[in-house]
């Protein structure tokens, strides 16, 4: 069993890792992130932040927001690897 905690807002996820969304990008994100960790709306995501952070998305959320992460990793890598998994 693992257990994993947190509940990252996208402003404190980028805090963490460095990442410099803009604040359009963050809206976005914000628009698809949910509190609850259960969710299994494949338009959301959640992000724990231990044991390592780590974003628990669904397919549409994915299809949406990748080139967002994929551009704000891109201007500014983030300072550690994030494992993206499916719900």
């Amino acid at each position: 069993m693992i257990l994993k905690l947190g509940n990252l807002t996208v402003k404190r996820f980028a805090e963490i890792v460095g990442a410099d969304f803009t604040e359009e990008e963050v809206a976005l994100l914000e628009a698809y992130r949910v509190d609850l960790a259960s969710s299994k709306d494949p338009a959301t995501f959640h992000i724990f932040q231990d044991p390592a952070i780590s974003i628990h998305i669904g397919e549409d959320a994915m299809a949406a927001t990748m080139p967002t992460w994929t551009a704000a990793n891109e201007r500014k890598p983030f300072n550690r690897e994030i494992g993206f998994y499916p719900l």
